[in-house]
């Protein structure tokens, strides 16, 4: 008899992590990101980077909408959120890219709502953008965002400094100068794995219209 229990209870543990290791993501955009990659471009860098089994859909193909608007993020327990600055906190701490440490925790949750507010604010000029780089400039601890571990702020700031280097009205080199560190990290941030593959892809980070 504990012969048996033994045995069900291994069995039940090899079906337990089968079929976690089964379930995928998936992410939710705009022409299922093969047209641009705008809001969804972080949380994508992000599992490019860890390897993680994931979907790129558009947002016809999510079967039941409890979310505003994409990008969504699907995750393997059958859930559902949107919202960049949430997806990237959430992917973070599932795939091991959420800071260990609580004060630098929360700091790479203010950082990751800033770089969503970088993104909405590219058009207001160049005063309002130095006011930003000098922000982040001076949040930037070498040789990452929250210390010696990357994490998800960096992919969520990456994603906002893409989106204006994308506009022609922004002179993001310009912008740097001031920067040093940030000029820095953007720069080697081209490196790391997951951006790596996405640029790979060519597909850019807004559509043409948003030049």
């Amino acid at each position: 008899s504990s012969d048996r229990h033994t045995t069900s209870s291994f069995q039940k543990l090899i079906a337990d992590t089968s079929s976690k290791a089964s379930m995928a993501y998936t992410l939710f955009y705009h022409t299922s990101c093969k047209g641009f990659t705008g809001r969804a471009a972080a949380p994508y860098m992000m599992l490019e980077h860890t390897g993680s089994e994931f979907a790129l859909k558009g947002k016809e193909d999510l079967a039941v909408d409890t979310c505003f608007a994409p990008p969504m993020l699907a995750f393997p327990d059958g859930s559902t959120i949107a919202q960049t600055s949430a997806m990237c906190i959430a992917l973070g701490q599932e795939v091991g890219l959420a800071p260990k440490d609580p004060a630098a925790s929360r700091k790479a949750m203010q950082l990751t709502c800033d770089a969503a507010d970088v993104l909405s604010d590219m058009g207001k000029g160049d005063e309002r953008l130095a006011k930003w780089i000098a922000h982040l400039e001076a949040c930037l601890s070498a040789p990452y965002f929250c210390g010696a571990d990357l994490s998800y702020a960096d992919f969520a700031v990456y994603a906002s400094m893409l989106g204006l280097d994308f506009k022609a009205a922004v002179d993001l080199p310009k912008l740097l100068e001031a920067a040093p560190k940030l000029a820095q990290w953007n720069a080697e941030m081209k490196d790391v794995e997951g951006v790596k593959k996405v640029l790979a892809t060519g597909v850019p980070i807004l559509p043409e219209s948003f030049k």
